[in-house]
């Protein structure tokens, strides 16, 4: 009897042994595919749910890193050969060249050949210029950014001031702000942000200061007379007080938010990644102007502002060209692509859609302000989208840092950055 239960106990044992190594066989066989992306929140939300629907297909693994730390975790990651398969990542031939020529990320044409779902005339003709490298793209336009310039009006009225037109105007009324314990306006650079593109919407309000940018690449030039004199608007913020006095610890979107919601700010120029943090009772207090114009300014801020694709999803070239991954790869991407998510994006704060879709109004008060009020604004690329390399960039971004923080002079900022060109 005791042999006969042992022989039982060893069949059962060795049933469960297969049957358990066969589910794990089955597990091991699905793909798993990476996902790296920058956006918490209501995205990180929405994938977590998706990677729970097609769990039965492939496993995904989802990589969430927020802002600029997953800029340097795609980096390294690139650097050990260990790419995700599918990621989101900054746009323009400055961010994805040297991917481009190393063969990393692929030409959007070979997804398009095989993915059954996706054309380009979903999109805008204007976003396929943010993944463009030689005339071929390497990733999906995801959302679209433009700049706005919020002013609280009450704290204007409080104190008797217009609304600033001009820098004089905004001179004027950063002394009375000063003398009343209010900073006139929230902007400052960390890391080159928002400052670096505050600088862009200064620069082109001179003659030729658009095209010039365009053909930094090219030209290599960044000592123009535009740039000059973007510089020197800078420096006359800072001797007028009108920014905080640390510039860097208040740069960063964030701080500088923080410091307009608490009306310890009268000013702000902000992007629409920032707008759900616009607390709802200062912005019912707050109204959308142009930026000031600078001094001599042939070309008034009233018909542009500076914007473009903020963030685009790459693919792995090696993962695709991957049998075992293509299909799961396909799938993903689809979704990505797919109008639901391409609106919740919207919605949820992260930008407009690079997609052609209607979205719904009424969702959020300063969404639907900055909407009608750049609807009729010409669009300009920021700086950051023609420099040649990710290095030049970053010298941009660091001297900007250190031209708020008033540590160079405006010759010395415009020097240090076209020294890094001539490099």
């Amino acid at each position: 009897m005791k042999k006969l239960l042992l022989s039982v106990m060893l069949m059962t044992s060795l049933t469960l042994s297969v049957f358990c190594n066969g589910q794990q066989d089955m597990k091991e066989k699905k793909p798993v595919i990476r996902y790296a992306y920058q956006w918490t929140g209501e995205f990180d939300a929405q994938m977590k749910a998706y990677a729970e629907s097609v769990k039965d297909e492939f496993i995904l693994e989802l990589e969430v890193t927020p802002g600029l730390d997953h800029k340097q975790k795609i980096q390294v990651e690139i650097a050990a050969g260990e790419a995700p398969d599918v990621f989101q990542y900054w746009s323009y031939e400055t961010n994805l060249r040297e991917m481009v020529e190393n063969n990393i990320i692929l030409d959007i044409d070979e997804f398009l050949a095989e993915s059954g779902e996706i054309n380009r005339d979903s999109f805008s003709a204007g976003a396929w210029s943010a993944t463009d490298v030689d005339g071929k793209n390497y990733g999906f336009p995801v959302s679209s950014f433009k700049g706005f310039f919020l002013a609280n009006k009450s704290l204007f009225d409080q104190y008797g001031l217009e609304l600033p037109n001009t820098w004089s105007d905004l001179e004027n009324s950063a002394v009375v702000f000063r003398e009343n314990g209010i900073i006139p306006l929230s902007m400052g650079s960390m890391k080159g942000d928002p400052g670096h593109l505050f600088f862009s919407a200064l620069a082109y309000q001179a003659d030729g200061g658009y095209s010039d940018a365009q053909k930094l690449s090219g030209s290599l030039v960044f000592n123009t007379e535009a740039n000059n004199r973007a510089a020197n608007a800078i420096s006359d913020l800072i001797k007028w007080q009108a920014m905080p006095t640390d510039t860097l610890t208040n740069g960063g979107w964030g701080p500088q938010t923080a410091l307009y919601n608490s009306q310890k700010a009268a000013m702000i120029y902000s992007f629409p990644w920032k707008i759900k943090d616009f607390q709802p009772e200062i912005v019912d207090r707050s109204v959308i102007i142009p930026v000031p114009e600078i001094r001599g300014a042939e070309n008034s801020p009233e018909g542009f502002t500076v914007g473009g694709i903020s963030i685009s999803n790459v693919i792995n070239k090696k993962s695709f060209e991957d049998p075992a991954k293509k299909a799961a790869i396909i799938k993903l991407t689809n979704y990505l692509l797919s109008d639901k998510v391409y609106t919740d994006v919207a919605l949820n704060g992260k930008g407009f859609p690079a997609k052609i879709i209607e979205l719904p109004s009424g969702q959020n008060k300063l969404f639907d302000m900055v909407q009608s009020f750049t609807s009729t604004q010409d669009i300009y690329g920021i700086h950051e989208f023609f420099f040649p390399s990710q290095e030049a960039f970053d010298k941009y971004k660091s001297a900007c840092d250190e031209l708020y923080a008033n540590a160079i002079t405006p010759v010395e900022f415009v020097e240090a950055v076209q020294y890094s060109l001539n490099k």
